[in-house]
């Protein structure tokens, strides 16, 4: 249903004004709503979020489809040029782990742990994972639970592998690419897109981070700390996984401990009014990051915060979470 109102309202849209905005008969018809609650007034226009209800069980928490407002207000504290904001529909709904993954699953799956603070523990966040390998972890995950696999994957040697589980657990030096099609439509596990990195983020929310307002950009924050572990609070290291409060859909650390890998690079900038399940760039020299981490200051813990990396970088900050598309 999502996607053919989405469809709709696309073409709907489409029927502008001589100004070149959206007519009010054309909005109307296609939503029969008005201004959503938080959002500015032109970007309320379209559809209103849904509501949110933790769904976890073993892991893995349930998102339903819906829609949004990706970005930052003008008048945020710490916000970037590149944080505009633009209602996004996402037609499908998600299953997200409520972690990001552990160094004991990442050894379990792969069978090594590459993480500098190995002696963290099991239950603390594998680092030192490009793009690829968190890409090849996704495609070991799916086949462990006879699941397609999402991305492609070329080791060193150029043997293509499949995703197959034995197969997976040998390729350290994997280069991924999408297998086929939309990665969207993909059933087996894989990265979030930026856009639904930031749904799950946010989880309703309108603030700059999902637990309210951000008084420092810099310095020690009370609302962060609630919510992740930063430089104004991790002494130097991170941490455990879900030791921190979670957000209304029941996911730890969204905010602060690692980094998290995103699918696709930064779309910037961003020139539609509203975007249906968007995916940045394919190319696979760069992606997004998102979250901030133990070594980032408070103001990369918001909502729309945005940094880009070299997808073969393994850093001690960054890690990543896998998802998975839901009809």
């Amino acid at each position: 249903m999502i996607r053919i109102l989405a469809t709709l309202l696309v073409a709907l849209l489409a029927a502008c004004s001589s100004s070149g905005e959206p007519t009010d008969a054309a909005v109307d018809l296609a939503l029969d709503t008005r201004v959503q609650d938080g959002l500015q007034p032109d970007l309320a226009h379209v559809c209103k979020h849904p509501e949110v209800v933790k769904q976890c069980k073993d892991g893995w928490c349930v998102l339903p489809a819906g829609c949004f407002t990706i970005g930052s207000p003008a008048d945020e504290p710490c916000r970037t040029r590149d944080e505009s904001q633009v209602q996004v529909i996402l037609t499908h709904g998600l299953e997200v782990a409520a972690t990001e993954v552990t160094q004991g699953q990442y050894r379990a799956l792969m069978g090594t742990n590459p993480s500098y603070f190995a002696k963290c523990g099991d239950d603390c966040p594998v680092e030192r994972v490009s793009w690829h390998d968190a890409a090849t972890y996704c495609n070991t995950l799916s086949a462990s639970k006879g699941l397609p696999s999402c991305y492609e994957c070329r080791n060193d040697e150029d043997a293509v592998s499949d995703g197959g589980l034995a197969d997976a657990r040998k390729k350290a030096n994997n280069r991924c690419r999408v297998a086929r099609g939309s990665i969207t439509d993909c059933q087996g596990y894989r990265l979030p897109t930026e856009a639904e990195w930031e749904y799950a983020y946010r989880a309703g929310t309108t603030t700059a981070l999902y637990n309210g307002a951000l008084a420092s950009c810099a310095a020690a924050d009370a609302n962060a700390d609630q919510i992740g572990w930063y430089v104004g609070n991790a002494s130097g290291r991170y941490y455990q996984v879900a030791k921190k409060t979670p957000n209304g859909w029941g996911l730890f650390d969204m905010a602060g401990n690692l980094w998290e890998w995103c699918h696709d690079r930064l779309d910037r900038p961003r020139h539609r009014p509203i975007l249906v399940d968007p995916v940045g760039h394919a190319d696979r020299t760069t992606s997004a990051v998102r979250g901030g981490s133990w070594m980032y200051y408070a103001r990369t813990l918001r909502a729309a915060s945005r940094l880009e990396e070299q997808v073969g970088t393994r850093s001690l900050n960054i890690g990543f979470r896998c998802v998975r598309s839901r009809p």
